[in-house]
This record gives C-alpha cells, sequence and structure tokens, in this order.
C-alpha cells in the first residue's frame, strides 16, 4: 500500500495533506525519514508521523524445519499430519509453506508469514 494512503486512512487526514507530511519531512518509515508519498509500506512496516505511531509493523517470521517423512508440506489436512504440528502454536498464524515435499520425503522447507518474500523466493526470475 501506497504511504499516502497509509496517512490518509489511519491518520484521518486527506491525500492532499498526507502528501504535504510527507514532503514536510515528519514521516517515517522503520525509524527512516520518507519523502516519497507513492512508497510502498507493507504490513511490516512502522509508519510514524510527527513522532507518533500510525503504523505499528508486523513481526515477520522465517523459519527452516526440517521436514521429516510421514509428515505433509501443508498447513491443514483432515488425514495426515503436517508440518504445521511440527510448530509451535503462537508462530502457525498465517504462516506458509514456500515450496513442497511429498509426504515421504525429509528435507529442509522454508515457512514465512511474509508472501512477498516468499513469491520473490519462488520465483524463476
Amino acid at each position: 500500500m501506497k504511504l499516502s494512503r497509509i496517512l490518509s486512512n489511519q491518520n484521518g487526514v486527506s491525500r492532499k495533506q498526507a502528501n504535504a507530511l510527507v514532503a514536510a519531512g515528519t514521516v517515517t518509515v522503520d525509524g527512516c525519514i520518507c519523502r516519497e508519498t507513492a512508497w510502498e509500506v507493507d504490513r511490516f512496516s512502522t509508519v510514524a508521523c510527527n513522532g507518533r505511531v500510525i503504523q505499528h509493523g508486523d513481526r515477520a517470521h522465517y523459519l527452516m524445519l526440517n521436514k521429516p517423512a510421514g509428515y505433509l508440506s501443508a498447513t491443514a489436512d483432515k488425514i495426515h499430519k503436517t508440518v504445521m504440528e511440527l510448530i509451535d502454536p503462537e508462530l502457525r498464524k498465517d504462516l506458509h509453506i514456500a515450496g513442497r515435499l511429498d509426504r515421504a520425503s525429509t528435507g529442509l522447507l522454508i515457512l514465512t508469514n511474509d508472501g512477498t518474500w516468499s513469491r520473490s523466493l519462488r520465483s524463476p526470475g
């Protein structure tokens, strides 16, 4: 989402006022002054205006798991055990698997709640 939209949606100002706040150097993204209204901000970024936090960034999770045989590379299944059962329940929320292994296979699985990073990891480019 663009920075100006976050400011106008969550700070109660118009888009024009949001642009002026950014141009004035009063807006920070992850602690750094940002002067670009079109800056793309994701849910992991902390946005502040005049020192007041507008958006608290979520914590990104990147997990490596050595998948044992017999577990599905899936987030849920009614019949078979899944790799999610091997992860602390507090960390499971919003996790997805970046890749797949057969149920009988063992090896490295990467799990994350960062969809953008996951797509870039799987992208052939």
